[in-house]
């Protein structure tokens, strides 16, 4: 997490004493948790329940959307239906990191712990972009997909703001997004030009075929005519009923 933090950007030091008046340093804690994949994952995350409406965030702007899961029936039944589509999986790395403020906020943090060795002495952090906790962080992001999908002359389903579409040689293509988690949908060649499009404007990676989505195992098996039959099962979500 602290390489993922470096990465990025995200913090700078700042002497406690040089801390603008009236300025309070938010706590952290860690979030630990299994992926679908079986990965094992820490993530830092702000309390942002410390933060103050009006001065670290504006109650107009942390709302985010996520795609409908009816929008995610819908392009699975047409994938199924083309034999010529494919579908993939595009993670954008550190997602919320990769957001920006947008209305001038200064946030700044305590050392998280485990982190007391990377910073000596009495210091606070000043967030240079929204953290995971963060009231904002989540529509940060969100703000600066919407801005790079459109420079590059995809669209906006009026059904879905999580929907994005293109027109090119009479070939629709299409990607969905949950957060951070983008499925590309459509021939080859244009799932590629898809992923190239997502790779020049933020830091992420091919997961490669769609097996998985939003804790939801997916297998898809072709017919002999092209068509598909498309499963979905949620095997974690039994483990973490079992393990209840």
């Amino acid at each position: 997490e602290k390489k993922q933090f470096d990465k990025f950007k995200v913090l700078t030091a700042v002497p406690r004493s040089e801390m603008p008046k009236g300025a309070k340093a938010m706590t952290t804690t860690w979030a630990m948790k299994k992926k679908p994949s079986g990965k094992l994952r820490g993530r830092l995350n702000a309390r942002g329940y410390e933060q103050q409406e009006g001065k670290h965030y504006f109650a107009d702007s942390i709302a985010t959307p996520v795609t409908n899961p009816n929008s995610i029936q819908i392009l699975l039944t047409l994938l199924g239906m083309n034999p010529a589509w494919v579908a993939e999986v595009i993670d954008v790395e550190g997602a919320f990191l990769q957001g920006k403020f947008t209305n001038g906020e200064e946030l700044y943090i305590e050392v998280p712990e485990g982190f007391e060795e990377y910073y000596p002495g009495d210091v606070v952090l000043w967030l240079n972009v929204p953290i995971y906790g963060t009231k904002q962080a989540a529509a940060c992001f969100y703000k600066a997909l919407v801005a790079k999908v459109k420079d590059r002359n995809y669209q906006r389903s009026k059904a879905d703001p999580c929907l994005y579409y293109i027109w090119k040689d009479g070939r629709l293509s299409m990607m969905v997004s949950w957060v951070d988690d983008i499925t590309a949908l459509g021939c080859p060649k244009d799932v590629k030009q898809i992923k190239s499009d997502l790779e020049s404007a933020f830091i992420c990676k091919s997961e490669g075929e769609l097996k998985e989505y939003v804790g939801c195992k997916i297998k898809i098996k072709r017919k002999s005519n092209g068509l598909a039959t498309i499963k979905f099962t949620q095997p974690v979500l039994i483990k973490k009923l079992e393990d209840k």
